[in-house]
């Protein structure tokens, strides 16, 4: 019997012991399994972290490409639109040039065709329509071909010392 309860001891010992055993691994492995929950966990907001990170540097990047990009188009239109003004204001300094010549041009007809009319005029002794004729090529002189006003006034003196010399006066 001792040895029949030293048995039942021995074996209730070993049984406590592989309990013991038993539910220190269920412990254990309890704890592993949270322990790689966690470290999931972890991972997943670690990951979420970077992806983040990753997100407002590439956010960021963009932003600043667009940003460059912005002020080389303002730049390229503002040159763009230099380059226009400039093209028009040449445009329309060689069309005032254009209009300037034509019209000193068409003074000049008008002033030789007025001296030879005034001229025909005082040989048929019409003094007053010469003296038109040549008030008409003053005015044209004075406002497109000023070089030949000095012409234009001396045949107005000259009509005006005809005038003296006409006995019919």
């Amino acid at each position: 019997m001792k040895d029949a309860n030293e048995l039942a001891a021995a074996v209730a010992g070993f049984r406590a012991d592989a309990e013991e055993r038993a539910r220190q691994a269920v412990l254990d492995r309890v704890r592993a399994e949270a322990e790689v929950r966690e470290q999931r966990k972890r991972r997943k907001v670690q990951l979420a972290l970077a992806a983040s990170v990753t997100l407002l540097l590439a956010a960021g990047g963009g932003f600043v490409w667009y940003s460059d990009w912005r002020a080389r188009e303002r730049k390229l239109n503002a040159a763009r639109a230099e380059a226009v003004g400039k093209a028009t204001e040449a445009r329309l300094a060689g069309e005032r040039d254009t209009e300037q010549r034509l019209k000193a041009e068409q003074a000049r007809q008008g002033i030789a065709a007025n001296l030879e009319l005034a001229g025909d005029l005082r040989r048929q002794y019409k003094f007053q329509q010469a003296e038109a004729t040549l008030a008409q090529a003053a005015k044209l002189a004075d406002g497109g071909a000023p070089e030949l006003l000095a012409g234009v006034k001396q045949a107005q003196a000259d009509l005006a010392f005809v005038v003296k010399l006409d006995w019919r006066s």
